[in-house]
């Protein structure tokens, strides 16, 4: 299921706007690959910061027993990857030196599971009858790199163990499903290799709520950040222009529905609030689900769906305020 959608990005260097578009493939074979299935959660552009270190997540993938970060990369010709790992791009047949994107995944999945080992306190649930408190640090994060559809991959050599990590998008998905079968069987009681004695854990369903809500609420935060330093940016700039004042840009984030909520894939309004591992819209045209996330309109924390009956309510914990927002046909 689809619980962040990626977001659109207006203007930019070609470069940018190639990226973005290596972005949306990978979204795509995302959406239909998972799209549909509740226990399968995908974030898009999802923003994290821990421990002063920011890393952007292109991708996420986040079930009961594991993460998968997935970076894209935009390829119109090739990439080459050698023996010690050095990528180099090709471009008008000429071939030059670029960052590792197989790296920089590797940097934000430590990111990712810092701040998730930081915020274990109150993510997940006490362990021993109550006596040691859960983690986070046996649950595995892997990465992927995924290559655009039009790119092609060569390999100096052999490489297994990168050929793993680094696929063309249309494969992703597949590769992604071997990595989610593999962290089950890490997580399985019955699983005696050496490699589960400290990776392997199966979050209680609880926990694994938590957990989206929290990495939902800790992006909106960030989002709200930069877009308050661009604003402050902004501001200042034009203060030095002698004509033109530049009107301050607010970010509204509601949890007001400014208009009926409708179907993402079809955009029909006949929708019902069904729940499996968590609430989500069902829609009465296409049968095609869409993940229901409200933010509070004051605070912008995530807002907690609570149903009373038919009717469907959001309660913000820290603002302590309640709002109907929906009830079912």
């Amino acid at each position: 299921m689809i619980v962040k959608e990626q977001q659109s990005r207006s203007g930019g260097t070609s470069r940018a706007k190639a990226g973005e578009r290596a972005e949306r493939q990978m979204a795509f074979y995302l959406r239909r690959a998972f799209g549909e299935t509740a226990e399968v959660l995908v974030f898009h552009d999802l923003r994290l910061c821990y421990g002063g270190e920011h890393a952007q997540l292109d991708h996420l993938i986040f079930h009961r027993a594991g993460l998968i970060v997935i970076e894209s990369k935009s390829v119109t010709s090739a990439v080459k990857i050698n023996a010690r790992e050095e990528w180099a791009r090709q471009w008008e047949g000429a071939w030059s030196g670029m960052p590792s994107p197989l790296l920089q995944a590797r940097r934000q999945g430590k990111v990712l599971h810092q701040l998730l080992e930081a915020n274990a306190g109150v993510l997940r649930s006490r362990l021993a009858f109550g006596l040691l408190q859960g983690g986070f640090g046996a649950l595995p994060v892997d990465v992927l790199v995924a290559i655009s559809d039009d790119g092609l991959i060569h390999y100096e050599r052999e490489l297994p163990h990168i050929a793993a990590q680094v696929k063309k998008a249309d494969q992703i998905p597949d590769r992604a499903r071997e990595l989610m079968a593999h962290h089950r069987r890490l997580a399985s009681v019955f699983h005696l290799g050496r490699e589960s004695l400290d990776k392997g854990l199966m979050l209680p369903e609880a926990d694994f709520e938590r957990t989206r809500d929290f990495l939902l609420a800790h992006d909106a935060e960030n989002l709200r950040a930069d877009l308050t330093g661009a604003s402050s940016k902004q501001t200042a700039a034009s203060s030095t222009l002698p004509v033109a004042r530049v009107q301050p840009t607010t970010l509204h984030v509601s949890g007001k529905q400014t208009r009926p909520p409708q179907c993402s894939k079809c955009g029909s309004k006949r929708l019902s609030i069904l729940y499996k591992h968590s609430y989500y819209f069902k829609c009465g045209d296409c049968g095609g689900n869409t993940a229901l996330r409200r933010t509070c309109p004051q605070c912008g924390a995530l807002l907690k769906t609570r149903k009373q009956g038919q009717r469907f309510y959001g309660d913000c914990p820290g603002c302590t305020t309640s709002e109907h927002f929906f009830t079912n046909p």
